[in-house]
């Protein structure tokens, strides 16, 4: 008779073990803030970001970190950063001025790092470069 009392016993407990962990992987929803800047590399090139923080302030999530140009009086994105799909940072490059579709590339993007590490690594990045990005896009035109 024991036996089975301590085996109910176990049995209670592994599953009130198993509704512990099945709560602990609920994820809390929490509010998310979006931030919106951009700065002028020159009259005709700027930069812009926008980036979700959490209540704490911690970066959560790259949603854009664009190089545009500006033709006419349309600003236009050559190539931006995201980290929307699996929180990792890639590269969207548009193909030229008629076809505004984008080639999606992970080579030569930092691979590692905090969602705020990798915000500030592709402004860097774009800050750096963007005269080639520019010359390639005009190139394929």
């Amino acid at each position: 008779m024991t036996k089975k009392l301590r085996r109910h016993t176990q049995r209670k407990l592994t599953s009130l073990t198993y509704l512990l962990k099945i709560q602990q992987k609920l994820k809390i929803k929490e509010k998310l803030f979006t931030f919106q800047n951009s700065f002028l590399l020159t009259e005709t090139d700027k930069i812009i970001w926008i980036y979700k923080r959490n209540e704490s302030g911690v970066v959560v999530e790259v949603t854009c970190v664009g190089y545009e140009i500006l033709l006419g009086n349309d600003w236009i994105t050559i190539i931006y950063y995201d980290s929307f799909h699996g929180g990792l940072l890639h590269r969207h490059m548009r193909i030229s001025l008629e076809d505004d579709s984008d080639v999606v590339s992970e080579s030569g993007v930092k691979r590692s790092g905090s969602q705020k590490e990798l915000l500030t690594w592709a402004m860097k990045n774009l800050r750096t470069r963007y005269l080639e990005y520019k010359r390639s896009f005009i190139k394929n035109e």
